[in-house]
């Protein structure tokens, strides 16, 4: 029985906490303001994992070319896919910002948004 849990936990993919927070916003909200923390699994791409767990974040075509989920890292350590030629110049990514859809944590990290997602209006009956 020891054996069994132990085989299982070596071959169990390793869970990164992501903190996701809000885009600075010109009335004095401040930048560092938490929308919400989740487990992403080593190797997923993060606009996915934060899809999949309900974060409404600004996306379009989730392969690295219209650049709407362009986000900073804060802190933590990412890896950076292949993108499309020209989806961010070499300043952007010295400054720390990355493509959502095409990075994947490798440590516990914070990311934010370039733009705060749209609020979901209401419909009433």
């Amino acid at each position: 029985m020891f054996w069994r849990k132990k085989l299982r936990s070596l071959f169990r993919p390793r869970r990164h906490q992501v903190t996701v927070l809000r885009a600075p916003a010109g009335d004095g909200q401040k930048p560092d303001d938490v929308i919400r923390t989740i487990a992403v699994r080593e190797g997923w791409m993060l606009l996915d994992a934060l899809l999949k767990r309900g974060v409404d974040y600004p996306h379009l075509c989730k392969l690295g070319d219209c650049r709407r989920c362009k986000s900073v890292l804060v802190t933590g350590t990412i890896a950076r896919a292949g993108h499309y030629a020209g989806a961010l110049n070499p300043d952007e990514e010295a400054r720390g910002v990355f493509l959502a859809c095409r990075a994947t944590p490798t440590s516990d990290c914070s990311i934010r948004s370039h733009k705060e997602p749209k609020a979901k209006q209401q419909t009433s009956i």
